[in-house]
């Protein structure tokens, strides 16, 4: 990533957490965070990247945290245009 895009990336966690009603001592403690444990996750994925079997369980579990991630979105929409179709359809019929 360039700095401009690291740094809009970072400005936007810091608005949402803001929004979701954090301080800003909050906000910047869960930033810290955020940002040693993704540091502790590359330590570990490089690691696990050298071994041959372990490499073969990472994309596997790569793979299945997308598909969890893609999955949630997706049901939780679907169910968002379930209760819209159902309001619509209460005041179509009355």
């Amino acid at each position: 990533m360039s700095k401009l895009e690291l740094n809009l990336c970072v400005a936007g966690d810091f608005a949402m957490l803001l929004k979701a009603g954090m301080t800003i001592k909050q906000a910047y403690l869960c930033n810290l965070l955020s940002a040693c444990l993704q540091m502790i996750g590359v330590i570990i994925g490089v690691a696990m990247g050298n071994v041959a079997m372990a490499s073969q369980w990472l994309f596997a579990f790569a793979g299945g945290i997308f598909l969890y991630v893609g999955l949630v979105d997706m049901v939780s929409q679907r169910y968002n245009y379930q209760e819209c179709f159902r309001k619509i359809l209460i005041v179509a019929l009355y």
